[in-house]
C-alpha cells in the first residue's frame, strides 16, 4: 500500500501514476490501469481530510520504483513514495504469441491458440481485437473464446475458435494481456475459387489432363506414322520381288527360245 492523504480537497482530482514510463494508474476512484493488481483505496478520515492509498497486488521486483500522488490543479501538489521491492532476481519478460492456420477455406474452422507464459508475472487477463475492435462474444455471437491460467506453472492460454468461417472473418487478430503485451495473426478466409487458384488444383487438374491427352494423341499419331511407313516398305519389297521375277521368266523364254533356234 502507498499512502497519500489529501486534506481540502474540494472538486479536484487525486492521481496516482508510475514516474518511470509516466503511467497513470488511478483517476479518482477509478483504475485506469489493464493491470488488474493495482486498485483503490478510498476513505474519509476527518471532514476535511480523505485517503487516498494506492493498492498494488502481488508485487514483484519489477513494481520497484517512484509513485507519484497529485492533485489535478495548477497549482501541482505532487506528493512521491518511492517503493523497493525485495526478492529473488527477475525472470526473463512474458512471451506471448499466436499460433494458427494462416489460411482457411470458407466454411472451415477458425482456430486461434495465444499463448502468454514466463516472466515476474501471470497476466490476469487475456484479451482479443480483430481490425482493432474488441472481440466480444456478445458481439461476435459466432466467436468462441476459452481461457486457461496457471500461477503455479505461469501462463495463460487464450483459444478463439470460428466453427464455420465467413469471408468476413478475414483479418488481423490481436491478443493482449493485462500486462501489455502483445500478439498478432493476420488470417485470410478463401473464396471457394481463390482457394483453388490458391493450390492449382482446377487448372493444374485441368493442365495435366490435357497434357496427358496430348501425349497420348501424339504417340498414337506416332504409332500411326510408323506403321504407315512399315506397310510402305512392304509394299515397295513386294514390288522388287514381281519385278525380279518377271525378269527372270522372260530371260527363261527367251533361253528356252535360242535353245530351240540352234537344234
Amino acid at each position: 500500500m502507498l499512502p497519500c492523504s489529501v486534506k481540502n480537497l474540494g472538486t479536484k482530482q487525486v492521481v496516482w501514476r508510475r514516474v518511470e514510463g509516466d503511467k497513470v494508474l488511478t483517476i479518482g476512484t477509478m483504475t485506469w490501469s489493464m493491470d488488474n493488481n493495482v486498485s483503490m483505496e478510498h476513505s474519509k478520515k476527518s471532514k476535511d481530510v480523505t485517503t487516498w492509498n494506492l493498492i498494488l497486488h502481488h508485487v514483484t521486483p519489477e513494481d520497484s520504483g517512484v509513485y507519484e500522488c497529485q492533485l489535478t490543479s495548477r497549482a501541482g501538489h505532487v506528493r512521491h513514495v518511492t517503493l523497493n521491492v525485495v526478492g529473488p532476481p527477475l525472470t526473463s519478460k512474458t512471451a506471448i504469441s499466436i499460433t494458427g492456420r494462416r489460411y482457411v477455406d470458407q466454411g472451415e474452422k477458425i482456430f486461434l491458440r495465444c499463448n502468454a507464459s514466463g516472466g515476474a508475472r501471470v497476466p490476469d487477463e487475456m484479451d482479443w481485437f480483430k481490425g482493432g475492435d474488441k472481440i466480444d462474444e456478445n458481439k461476435y455471437k459466432h466467436v468462441q473464446i476459452y481461457k486457461i491460467q496457471s500461477h503455479a506453472e505461469k501462463y495463460f492460454v487464450s483459444e478463439l475458435t470460428i466453427e464455420h468461417s465467413s469471408l468476413a472473418d478475414t483479418g488481423d487478430y490481436i491478443c493482449r494481456s493485462s500486462t501489455d503485451d502483445i500478439a498478432n495473426l493476420k488470417v485470410t478466409v478463401l473464396h471457394a475459387e481463390s482457394a483453388n487458384k490458391r493450390r492449382g488444383t482446377n487448372q493444374g487438374d485441368n493442365g495435366t489432363h490435357k497434357s496427358m491427352s496430348s501425349l497420348e494423341n501424339g504417340a498414337s499419331m506416332t504409332e500411326a506414322s510408323t506403321n504407315q511407313e512399315k506397310d510402305g516398305a512392304a509394299t515397295i519389297i513386294v514390288s522388287k520381288i514381281s519385278l525380279l521375277l518377271t525378269l527372270l521368266a522372260l530371260l527363261w523364254t527367251h533361253q528356252t527360245s535360242l535353245l530351240a533356234y540352234t537344234s
